[in-house]
């Protein structure tokens, strides 16, 4: 499993503090990852990591408002 590392986990009500698991270019896991389970690990400091985007509906400008807090008015 790869584990992107030190990037903003965000989902639709935030950011949130998990770890995300991908397999075969598939999010399977956001929340902990078991140590054995990680094959690779990915330097993503100052990234945006946005499992489920498209599952939540939540464009691009939309996943970063939640990420940052920002809001257009």
């Amino acid at each position: 499993m790869q584990l992107p590392e030190g990037g903003t986990v965000v989902d639709a009500d935030g950011t949130l503090d998990a770890d995300v698991g991908i397999e075969n270019g598939t999010v399977t896991v956001v929340g902990d990852v078991p140590e054995a389970d990680i094959d690779e690990r990915t330097d993503i400091s100052g990234k945006f990591v946005v499992p489920g985007m498209v599952e939540y509906g939540l464009s691009p400008e939309g996943a970063l408002e939640a990420a940052t807090g920002l809001a257009r008015r």
